[in-house]
């Protein structure tokens, strides 16, 4: 769609978007359940074509000619999804991979931005 857009757009013409987060920790919690089940709404809505992280997101934008204005995500845990958050970031480090972010990534529920035409 951004490919598709940016010619009809003028310079500094802007997009703006809502993305659900394939990283939020209910999906985390699904997987390792051994599901990844599509349902009538939400992150896994049927209707879905792709998912994204919030790293693919900004390479999707950058690679089709936008850079970001605003930029935040729309945070959402429950229940014991904070707890979850944590152990993963401890077992995440142990394996020396790069937890810094890991609870904001799997907090966020849905990414909204403007991103302007460059």
């Amino acid at each position: 769609m951004l490919r598709k857009v940016h010619p009809f757009l003028e310079e500094g013409g802007v997009v703006c978007a809502s993305i659900p987060n394939i990283n939020h920790v209910s999906i985390i919690e699904e997987l390792l359940r051994g599901n990844f089940t599509y349902t009538k709404m939400g992150l896994m809505d049927q209707t879905h074509m792709r998912f994204f992280t919030v790293n693919e997101i900004h390479k999707m934008f950058v690679e089709n000619g936008f850079e970001f204005e605003a930029f935040q995500y729309i945070p959402l845990v429950q229940g014991n999804q904070v707890q979850l958050l944590e152990r993963l970031k401890a077992v995440g480090s142990e394996f020396g991979i790069d937890t810094t972010t890991l609870v904001e990534r799997g907090s966020a529920y849905q990414y909204v931005m403007r991103a302007r035409k460059i």
